[in-house]
């Protein structure tokens, strides 16, 4: 009796030990990805959140459990983070005007598009709103880019808006750069809506901030 308490104590252990659900501790992904994108990241994360003057080098590189002499050694400025930042988002604008020639004639397509690029719930479009927000500083390093990347917005929404009018019957009262104005506004006031108003509300809303987007693009282009 004793041999066979033995050997069906035994039976459980490796039924345990085999067991699928059994309470194993896993290792912690590593992040493979180098090191100057894992602090470009995030950079982006805290400059979103607390802005390009709220946000420290020692704040950065804890968030992404980098040494501060480490981030230094890929950035060595705030600055120089900076510029990685917006070298980023120069290149996901460049994209979005790649795409624009191969939507004339689809208007449906076109009107996508305008939502995906200006997705004010995007945590890129978050972090341009902040920046957009701090270039108004003369001593903000990136004021001329971030300018600059706001009129490239521009400039897709306006070529966006002519390939709208011209199937449908233009609207002769709007003109393009009028739309691409009051949508790239629009787009960035909902973008910091999002990080304000939303937080504070308590029950659902209908304010899906695409779904005002798509409204906005109708009543500035459908005659």
């Amino acid at each position: 009796m004793t041999e066979q308490l033995r050997e069906d104590a035994a039976s459980t252990v490796v039924a345990q030990v085999r067991a699928p659900d059994a309470q194993i501790p896993r290792r912690a992904v590593r992040d493979e990805r180098p090191p100057a994108e894992r602090i470009l990241d995030g950079a982006e994360a805290m400059f979103a959140q607390h802005g390009y003057a709220g946000s420290s080098l020692r704040m950065i590189a804890a968030s992404v459990n980098v040494s501060h002499p480490g981030l230094l050694h890929h950035f060595p400025s705030k600055a120089s983070l900076l510029f990685g930042v917006i070298d980023r988002l120069e290149a996901a604008a460049q994209t979005a005007l790649d795409r624009c020639a191969a939507l004339d004639g689809d208007p449906t397509a076109v009107v996508d598009h305008i939502v995906d690029v200006l997705d004010p719930c995007s945590p890129a479009n978050q972090l341009l709103a902040v920046l957009d927000t701090e270039a108004v500083n003369c001593d903000f390093p990136g004021r001329f880019r971030i300018a600059r990347l706001r009129r490239v917005y521009e400039h897709i929404l306006a070529r966006c808006a002519e390939s709208l009018s011209r199937p449908g019957g233009p609207r002769r009262d709007v003109s393009p750069e009028f739309v691409a104005r009051a949508l790239m506004s629009l787009a960035m006031g909902h973008a910091v809506r999002e990080r304000s108003v939303r937080a504070l509300q308590r029950e659902a809303h209908h304010d899906d901030p695409r779904e005002d987007l798509r409204a906005i693009v109708a009543l500035l282009l459908v005659p």
